[in-house]
């Protein structure tokens, strides 16, 4: 299933990537920013925080292990899941439709296309002016 980019920028401009990751980690506000320890890293066992969210951009970045992404990427390191599984939990989250897949692309005539050019070319290096230029 192919999701249109499109798609992607509105999801991940519409969800709150603190809410996303706050369901699965303790995050602590310090300052503007919000701090965990790094799931992806140490088994949690860190003495301090190096797991940081990003709430302005929709990112989160770890110091210790310099894992870093969106929403997205979070949901698929973490929670195992592959990309239109993380998709569809997000976009289920914030109550947006993924959109149908649009009609695939039909090949065929390319295809044809390409084996004539690919005999045309034979033909040429097979001519005798074909292998004069092929033995300079």
């Amino acid at each position: 299933m192919s999701i249109p980019s499109t798609f992607i920028d509105r999801l991940l401009s519409s969800i709150n990537i603190v809410d996303v990751i706050g369901r699965r980690l303790t995050l602590e506000r310090k300052g503007g920013a919000y701090w965990a320890k790094c799931p992806f890293h140490g088994s949690g066992e860190e003495r301090t925080a190096s797991f940081k969210v990003y709430e302005e951009t929709g990112t989160y970045h770890c110091f210790g292990c310099k894992e870093s992404g969106n929403a997205i990427h979070f949901l698929r390191k973490h929670d195992g899941l592959d990309f239109l599984e993380a998709v569809e939990t997000l976009a289920t989250q914030v109550g947006m439709e993924i959109p149908k897949q649009e009609a695939p692309v039909d090949t065929s005539n390319a295809t044809k296309i390409n084996n004539r050019a690919s005999q045309v070319f034979y033909e040429q290096l097979k001519s005798d002016q074909g292998r004069k230029q092929s033995n300079t």
